[in-house]
């Protein structure tokens, strides 16, 4: 198998985002991860299908690609490896900037979520939401 970990270094257009990973304590209560990725791609979905990977389409989903080399910088060793899940967000502001009670930044919820090009890359079929 090929080492793709790099290929988003020739990405063009990228953006920064932080993704808001939903995790479950062990108390049984929401709690939130939050990791900025440097060089997020976003692309358009063609709206006149009916559906894309699965997600009906209404008419506000983007598809953004995430390298996973990016999304597990600073985890520590011994935990397992971060994964983007249905439900998760992805904001569009620097980690610098976030803030979870601010309605003005835009937060994508992913709909459908692919690991592809070898491990490498998260692909999230995402609508706008709302402020969590």
């Amino acid at each position: 198998m090929p080492d793709a970990s790099k290929s988003y270094l020739s990405w063009l257009n990228t953006e920064t985002v932080v993704v808001e990973l939903r995790r479950w304590s062990a108390r049984d209560a929401t709690e939130w991860e939050h990791v900025e990725v440097t060089k997020a791609l976003r692309r358009s979905i063609d709206h006149r299908q009916s559906s894309f990977a699965g997600v009906a389409i209404q008419g506000d989903e983007i598809v953004w690609n995430l390298p996973d080399t990016l999304l597990q910088l600073g985890r520590p060793i011994r935990e397992p490896a971060r994964e983007i899940r249905i439900g998760d967000k992805i904001v569009e502001t620097t980690l610098a900037r976030f803030d979870p009670t601010k309605p003005d930044q835009k937060r994508w919820v992913v709909l459908s979520v692919q690991k592809l090009t070898y491990g490498s890359r998260w692909r999230c079929v995402c609508r706008l939401g709302v402020a969590a």
